[in-house]
């Protein structure tokens, strides 16, 4: 009889302040354009003030789902799930990984054993918080599904999932 195994966490990746300032541009962008239009064209901008202001908007609501995210990584009996949330609303999965068979190496992101996988071309997920003194932990592994490509993950897993990933493949695990 064996035991299922479960285990959840999820990182919210925060703005920067970049980020933050070109959303607060996008917001006074809907302000100016619908003020201007409306002072120069008195009779016949309103309707172009009322279209570029929703214009402006849109851009600003779908820029500010794209840049509030949280990754969330789940393990099921040895495979590791992982789906980005974006602006609190909508839930995309990425990628699934079968680390029993899939994980080729594991180890924290400074670790000089990376540094034979960094000539390869490989298809690459960041799914981190961009938090400083955040152990960050790179993944090179098979993707689970029909074409099995090698895949780079970096990501913040805690210490019971590093435990989870150290017990499934100890040879390919380098732990901090």
């Amino acid at each position: 009889m064996t035991q299922d195994t479960y285990y959840e966490t999820s990182i919210k990746r925060n703005p920067t302040k970049g980020q933050i300032g070109v959303s607060y541009f996008l917001i006074a962008m809907i302000f100016i354009s619908a003020f201007t239009i409306m002072i120069y064209f008195p009779f016949a901008g309103i309707p172009l003030a009322i279209v570029a202001a929703i214009a402006f908007y849109f851009i600003h609501y779908f820029y500010k789902r794209a840049i509030y995210l949280d990754f969330d990584y789940t393990m099921t009996n040895g495979e590791l799930d992982i789906a980005k949330v974006m602006g609190g609303e909508k839930r995309k999965h990425l990628l699934t990984i079968n680390c029993r068979e899939g994980l080729i190496f594991m180890a924290p992101l400074n670790s000089p054993e990376l540094k034979q996988y960094d000539q390869q071309k490989l298809k690459t997920y960041d799914c981190t918080s961009f938090q400083e003194n955040v152990p960050v932990y790179c993944m090179i592994a098979k993707a689970a599904g029909d074409d099995g490509e090698k895949i780079r993950l970096y990501f913040e897993p805690d210490q019971e999932m590093m435990k989870e990933f150290h017990r499934l493949s100890p040879r390919n695990v380098k732990v901090l």
